[in-house]
């Protein structure tokens, strides 16, 4: 039942980046797009994951922007939960080999996510650079994942990078955390059961007015204490 589960889960993700793809091809290039496609795949994924999804302080999402958004990752499947919180005109920061994935690769181009190449020091600073410019001259928002990887035991958080707080205190704009409970409990747990539940809660900002670049271990610490706070909260 699991693997049909995953297999269907699969399927509908496809579905979903097919309808952003026209949409992009409709519109062209256009930051929304991320947000029409986390809507749409975690409102299926969610039900054949059979998963149920509680939130709190989503009202802040968009009344902060711009900003950077740091969650916590899991996994592979965060989006079938994190996707009815994706907000409008937020992009993401992804590696540039993501476009050579048929029809997703596309997909993210179109909705103006910001390609690096993770190898490329020189390369990824300059996407940084870039990203910090969307801030502040399009006042888009940044979806980030500070663990840098998934952090697949879902328990507690592993050390942060550091470019999501620099490009905050680079942009002059507020970090907001927002901490997920443990997907791959839920997963786990019997199709049905009350364990089949995640909770998400979007937590208050963290301001960088006045940071400057010595302050960014500093802020890393702080947003990092109040999620890992926030997540034994919740557990």
């Amino acid at each position: 039942m699991r693997a049909l589960r995953l297999c269907a889960t699969g399927l509908w993700l496809l579905m979903s980046v097919a309808v952003c793809f026209a949409l992009g091809l409709a519109r062209g290039r256009d930051p929304s797009l991320g947000y029409v496609f986390g809507r749409m795949y975690a409102w299926g994924a969610r039900r054949l994951l059979g998963l149920r999804v509680d939130t709190e302080g989503a009202e802040r999402l968009a009344a902060l922007q711009p900003c950077i958004y740091v969650i916590n990752h899991q996994s592979n499947l965060d989006m079938a939960t994190m996707g009815i919180l994706y907000p409008p005109r937020t992009v993401v920061i992804g590696k540039k080999q993501l476009l050579w994935f048929p029809l997703f690769g596309a997909f993210f181009w179109f909705a103006r996510n910001i390609l690096i190449d993770r190898k490329d020091r020189t390369q990824a600073v300059g996407g940084l650079r870039k990203a910090v410019a969307a801030l502040r001259e399009h006042g888009w928002s940044i979806w980030t994942f500070p663990e840098g990887t998934r952090n697949k035991s879902g328990k507690g958080l592993l050390p942060f990078k550091k470019g999501p707080f620099v490009m905050a205190i680079s942009a002059q704009v507020p970090v907001v955390p927002i901490v997920s409970s443990s997907l791959p409990s839920a997963l786990a747990a019997p199709a049905g059961s009350p364990g089949r539940r995640v909770r998400l809660r979007v937590l208050d900002p963290e301001p960088t007015a006045g940071l400057g670049a010595g302050d960014t271990a500093a802020l890393s610490t702080r947003v990092r204490e109040r999620m890992l706070a926030a997540l034994g909260e919740m557990e």
